[in-house]
């Protein structure tokens, strides 16, 4: 699973993954299973972060090289 999608793609995927789980069978059925939990895993990462950062606006974001402080 790559690491540098974006969370749209996540969700993206997840429900093309969703329309396989479906048809889906035995060993294939729990390996879409998995990487589905993976998918939501990482979303919910994405989403603790970003709530940090609203919640505690002197958090340090950084953008490519440069840090910037949120005023």
């Amino acid at each position: 699973m790559p690491d540098n999608m974006s969370t749209v793609e996540r969700i993206d995927t997840i429900g093309s993954l969703l329309d396989k789980l479906t048809d889906a069978q035995g060993r294939a059925k729990c390996g879409y299973i998995y990487i589905i939990n993976e998918f939501l895993n990482k979303i919910r990462e994405d989403v603790i972060i970003l709530e940090d950062k609203i919640k505690n606006p002197e958090v340090q974001i950084e953008l490519d090289d440069e840090t910037v402080s949120q005023e």
